[in-house]
């Protein structure tokens, strides 16, 4: 019975360190939030380069474009004016990089996409810029919707349940970040699951106390 009440106490305060909501994620859970710069056309935009934005080393393999404000179209889902920085995938030229220069539990951003060009794709990268932990298209997971609004779009990101991402990888459909969030902590806030577990382990403790007391 003691060892039974032990492994379910070690379950539940395994269980109690799991984010309750791991996987794709469309509000930002708190954490640090980095705003890309603007700037003029002409320097911030090319074919496959890198570049230092914002203090992020970031890699494209095409069209892209950075330290850049000087107005990016979504079509149905509107205009970012002038004004207003971005690193940006230039008509799916990408996809853009981002090495985040650590491990974190959370990534994401404020973004936007072109929904009649296709994907618009949010990959979370582990350490060795090679294995994919996550991948989702937001035009079918998560959808965009700001139709003809100006410097619209919405937070969408990757969380974890250990501190395991080391990039970011984005794309397609015209798809552009206005910032970048991220986070190395994971919520100890139990789920309800876990909250069974807790008093399951808390019941048997009991139980061994009183068959020892007994005894």
């Amino acid at each position: 019975m003691k060892y039974l009440s032990k492994m379910l106490l070690s379950a539940a305060l395994t269980l109690s360190l799991v984010p309750a909501h791991a996987g794709l994620i469309t509000s930002s859970p708190g954490g640090t939030t980095t705003t890309f710069p603007g700037g003029p056309f002409n320097p911030g935009c090319g074919g496959a380069s890198s570049a230092v934005v914002a203090g992020f080393s970031i890699t494209s393999g095409g069209n892209w474009c950075h330290d850049y404000s000087d107005g990016w179209g979504f079509l149905a889902n509107g205009f970012w004016g002038t004004g207003f920085g971005l690193v940006g995938d230039n008509n799916s030229g990408g996809p853009i990089t981002i090495n985040l220069g650590g491990l974190y539990s959370v990534v994401g951003g404020f973004m936007n996409y072109a929904p009649e060009l296709g994907t618009a794709v949010i990959t979370a990268l582990a350490a060795d810029g090679i294995t994919v932990l996550e991948s989702y298209d937001l035009v079918s997971a998560a959808p965009i919707s700001t139709p003809s609004s100006s410097n619209a779009g919405a937070f969408r990101g990757i969380q974890r349940g250990s501190a395991d991402i080391r990039y970011l990888r984005f794309g397609g459909s015209a798809m552009a970040m206005h910032d970048i969030t991220l986070d190395g902590g994971v919520s100890g806030v139990p789920e309800p699951s876990t909250l069974s577990m807790l008093g399951a382990a808390a019941l048997a403790t009991v139980l061994v106390r009183r068959r020892s007391a007994r005894g």
